[in-house]
């Protein structure tokens, strides 16, 4: 397995790149109900609508994978939704009430599970018979890790500063991962 990774250099930063993804990229369900709250002063409903349309946006970014043909080239296209999913994540953050709120969290949703769905593809296209459990069951680690710690960790900063500057903070993160894939000329594109 360890020999395996070696020879795809790509695949290792498909993995720390869906690590950084869901740790910082899934904060917004967990920091949702106090971002409503505190950021809105928004009632148990206005939370139960945005968390259905984070869930509306999952579903269009999943059906735009859906329709895209090989991952040849995915590697790019993770790093484009790597920035995407930051620039929804920051406008999230910001928007100054529900009603704008609403339209960045179906970016959000959709951006974040696009990417996710496009880091699957590019984990699984190409893997030999041999390997292809392990490389999944690692895959999914950091995919499981990545939400928990990070929810922990957004949760534990949101309780000392605000869940706008969580978000926000969360959402640049992303982003400096997605320019650092580019300025670091990612193997990604080999994948």
């Amino acid at each position: 397995m360890r020999h395996y990774l070696k020879r795809r250099p790509g695949l290792l930063e498909v993995y720390v790149l869906c690590f950084v993804a869901t740790f910082f990229g899934g904060c917004v369900p967990v920091l949702l109900p106090g971002h409503v709250r505190e950021a809105w002063n928004g009632p148990a409903w206005l939370y139960t609508v945005l968390l259905g349309l984070y869930g509306l946006g999952t579903v269009l970014g999943s059906l735009y994978i859906a329709q895209r043909p090989k991952p040849v080239g995915g590697g790019r296209r993770a790093l484009f939704l790597t920035g995407a999913t930051s620039a929804a994540l920051c406008l999230f953050a910001l928007m100054p009430s529900p009603l704008t709120g609403a339209l960045a969290i179906v970016a959000t949703g959709g951006a974040l599970i696009a990417l996710l769905s496009q880091l699957t593809a590019l984990v699984q296209f190409g893997l030999v018979d041999e390997v292809r459990g392990r490389v999944m069951s690692l895959f999914l680690v950091t995919f499981q890790g990545g939400y928990a710690l990070g929810g922990l960790a957004a949760g534990a900063i949101a309780s000392r500063v605000s869940t706008t500057t969580t978000i926000l903070a969360c959402g640049v993160a992303v982003g400096v991962a997605a320019l650092g894939g580019w300025w670091l000329d990612s193997h990604l594109g080999e994948t």
